[in-house]
């Protein structure tokens, strides 16, 4: 019989059983029911789509995932930090803040600017998102779960200089994917794009590539120019 919202004791006790357990084990082997619950979960963002693209109309079979947006910011986002000064250990700690950054659209998925409209987004973030993340991380044993909400409320509503660059990244990341978009002749993903974006970027060096990437031609496809076997 399966217990309530986990494994039945005979899984329990087969997965304990299976196991070597070790001293220096940070987590215990009846702990990692709670890890898999939150792997699963997470893993959902691969198959939740980006949403603002459909007011571009992109097809949804060329729809990007959370999951994969989630994971350019953390690339963006370590490129930024190492550009705009900050050493290795500061710039790894930008990618775990990306990488985990968007975790909560796994409740309530991604929403785009004109969902916006009717929805209060600051209470969204400041309020509903702690809730979220809190139930999410609570299943995590010791302290890997505070970790990783911590990196998510910085991401989301902190400050430092590392959230600012993880959110020039994420800007940068949508203007990337917009431009592959628009070069392959989706032509209303303009406002991903446009000067108001530019605008929104707080570092110079992402200010410079947005720059660089609205001015550019043939971007998605010029960077294997050269490579391909005749």
């Amino acid at each position: 019989m399966t217990e309530k919202g986990g494994f039945s004791k005979k899984e329990r006790e087969e997965v304990t059983k299976s196991m070597e357990t070790r001293t220096e084990m940070r987590v215990r082997p009846e702990e990692f029911e709670g890890v898999l619950g939150f792997s699963f979960e997470v893993n959902t963002l691969k198959t939740t789509p980006s949403a603002g693209w459909r007011l571009a109309g992109i097809p949804e079979s060329r729809q990007d995932s959370i999951a994969g947006h989630a994971e350019m910011v953390a690339q963006y986002a370590y490129l930024l930090a190492r550009m705009e000064g900050l050493g290795e250990k500061e710039a790894l700690k930008c990618v775990g803040l990306a990488v985990f950054h968007d975790n909560p659209e796994t409740r309530i998925g991604d929403i785009d600017k004109l969902m916006a409209r009717y929805l209060d987004m600051q209470k969204i973030v400041q309020e509903v998102y702690p809730v979220i993340i809190s139930e999410q991380t609570s299943q995590i044993p010791n302290k890997i779960g505070e970790e990783i909400a911590d990196l998510i409320k910085e991401a989301n509503l902190g400050e430092s200089r590392e959230a600012i660059i993880v959110k020039d990244a994420d800007i940068l990341e949508r203007a990337v994917q917009g431009k592959v978009y628009a070069e392959g002749g989706y032509k209303l993903v303009r406002d991903f794009l446009d000067e108001k974006e530019e605008r929104k970027l707080k570092t110079e060096t992402a200010q410079k590539l947005m720059s660089l990437i609205r001015q550019g031609r043939n971007l998605a496809t010029r960077w294997r120019r050269g490579l391909k076997v005749e």
